[in-house]
């Protein structure tokens, strides 16, 4: 017997409803990414391209608190729980999920973090000392000296070239963010410790995407790599950071240990960390990973499930944290399928078919919020007047007939998790009942991505980071060749109409060619949008000095020492 998609959820709210009761109030999240503003004018001059910050539509909230004045304690090793293997794998200029203690290990040229006095995001020189852009086509950074990576090799201008042009995929074809370093014509080394970045076109995103706020930032050993090769890179992690790479122990662990050469000082002016080691521990059964979370097998552990977090804010062992700007669940039509690639009203059916606001209250368990654009609310080019699909089943049914297709039937394809299931479950329902025939098909993660990369699929459902650094990291999923470009788009106005915001550096400017952008994602309907959560992380009270101030959905973890 067919249930009705409002009875499912229903069903789900009213036990949304009990779990809530009585429950606290979320704590402060901190802010989602908003476009980079200029650093201090000692680091960086006022030519320096920067983007500047979008009107939000609400106003963004502050991280919870500047980092407690305490003494820190040094030992002791920290245990994460995970719940998910780096995809594809080790190698930072491949990987593209942003794992926990990547910023440990690795370094990154520039920092994206929050001020407490001015209350405002700004980009910190971190590796680079300071940048400058003496013309609109080109970009110099001056290098921080002193820095060595873990083999010993020296940070200087031709490990950054050599990072760089590797990122954007000169003599590396596996990159994952050559679309997104496309501007970058070529990259001269000035002097030992000084590259100049010459550009294609002006840039007004560059130096944000070179940042911790992005996935384009960390840094590895030119030496190590080019001595081991590719390959060993993918399994093996040699960086700049505080913590060394041991061992990768594939759906197992990841083991860290200090690295006592590295050049921050902590608060008692010995070289940091203060940890001893990180473990960061696959744990993708949430219910397990909760109760062992709760008898002290890990110290804290990622994206916990509303219900989850009810119960963990009235345990006094623990704190609930937002990180970052949290995710959004969407989902996208392979535009190479013989049906779904040529049928724009089938594919505007499928949308008009799913209601947004129901789904956000069952999915998201009293968390999630309706969205209804790739864009979020504080990110540059956001305007609510540009047209978004809503739900209406009588639409979506004549547009079904209007497309010609008959007795359709669709395989969707989501990662195996309890929430893409959970979502899956809900949008077959709501298809099933406009008479989208649904079946769903579940995958873990690296095969999944692998599936979607080769096009063996129809219509694919996943979650994303919600509130780039900057509108142009979208490029990545909307653009031809992105590396996220999992529907195999190939809009040249879209892509036009990217490059074009890329390329303008007056905010004003940019705000109305991203408005344009986003009415080109709605008319071609190869993506959809559903819901945003935040990215709900809880930490035992014993681990102090981390900050949640990280835009990417990861905690900084280099200051975080052990209370015991």
């Amino acid at each position: 017997m067919r249930v009705s998609w409002r009875l499912l959820v229903v069903t789900l709210i009213i036990a949304t409803m009990a779990l809530g009761a009585c429950a606290p109030g979320a704590p402060t999240a901190p802010p989602a990414a908003t476009k980079a503003p200029a650093a201090p004018a000692a680091t960086a001059p006022a030519a320096a391209p920067t983007t500047a910050a979008a009107a939000p539509a609400k106003p963004a909230a502050a991280p919870t608190a500047a980092p407690a004045a305490e003494k820190p304690k040094r030992g002791g090793i920290l245990k994460l729980a995970v719940g998910s293997e780096p995809t594809p794998n080790l190698d930072p200029h491949q990987n593209n999920n942003n794992p926990w203690g990547y910023e440990a290990v690795y370094g990154s040229y520039i920092q994206y973090v929050y001020n407490y006095s001015t209350k405002k995001w700004e980009l910190k020189p971190f590796m680079v000392e300071s940048w400058s852009s003496p013309d609109p086509k080109s970009i110099v950074f001056k290098l921080k000296k002193g820095i060595s990576f873990h083999d010993g090799s020296p940070w200087n201008a031709e490990a950054a070239k050599w990072n760089l042009d590797r990122h954007r995929g000169v003599d590396f074809k596996k990159t994952s963010y050559k679309a997104e370093l496309e501007p970058i014509n070529s990259i001269d080394v000035v002097d030992e410790y000084t590259i100049k970045i010459n550009l294609k076109t002006p840039s007004a995103v560059l130096v944000a995407l070179l940042s911790d706020g992005s996935y384009r930032a960390h840094l590895m050993s030119m030496e190590s790599t080019k001595k081991n090769g590719d390959a060993w890179a993918e399994r093996n992690m040699v960086g700049a950071g505080p913590m060394k790479f041991v061992e990768w122990k594939p759906d197992d662990r990841i083991i860290l240990t200090k690295w006592d050469k590295y050049w921050e000082k902590g608060d008692d002016g010995q070289p940091l960390p203060y940890l001893d080691g990180v473990e960061l521990i696959q744990a993708r059964d949430m219910t397990t990973k909760v109760l062992n979370l709760r008898v002290g097998m890990f110290d804290g552990t990622d994206n916990i499930q509303p219900k989850d977090r009810l119960m963990l804010e009235k345990d006094p062992n623990f704190t609930i944290v937002d990180i970052g700007s949290g995710s959004a669940n969407y989902y996208f039509f392979n535009m190479k399928d013989p049906l779904w690639g040529k049928n724009q009203k089938l594919r505007q059916a499928a949308q008009y078919a799913i209601d947004n606001e129901s789904l956000a209250k069952a999915a998201g368990l009293g968390v999630g919020t309706a969205v209804y654009y790739h864009w979020s609310p504080d990110m540059l080019g956001y305007n609510e007047s540009v047209p978004k699909y809503t739900f209406n089943a009588e639409k979506a049914k004549q547009l079904i007939k209007e497309s010609g297709a008959q007795n359709v039937k669709i395989d969707l394809s989501t990662q195996a998790t309890e929430i893409n299931q959970r979502v899956a479950e809900i949008v077959k329902q709501m298809w099933d009942q406009v008479g989208l025939q649904t079946t769903i098909s579940t995958y873990e993660r690296t095969a999944m991505d692998n599936k979607w990369r080769a096009g063996e699929f129809q219509v694919g459902a996943s979650s994303k980071t919600w509130g780039e650094v900057d509108p142009d990291i979208l490029s990545w999923r909307l653009t031809t060749g992105g590396n996220k470009n999992f529907a195999f788009t190939e809009n040249k106005a879209l892509d036009d109409c990217m490059k074009e915001g890329r390329e303008t550096v007056e905010a004003t400017q940019r705000q109305k060619i991203y408005e344009k952008c986003q009415t080109l994602v709605y008319e071609e309907a190869a993506y959809g949008i559903l819901y945003n959560t935040p990215n709900t992380a809880v930490f035992s009270k014993k681990l102090k000095g981390y900050t949640n101030e990280m835009p990417m959905n990861a905690p900084r973890i280099t200051r975080a020492w052990l209370d015991k």
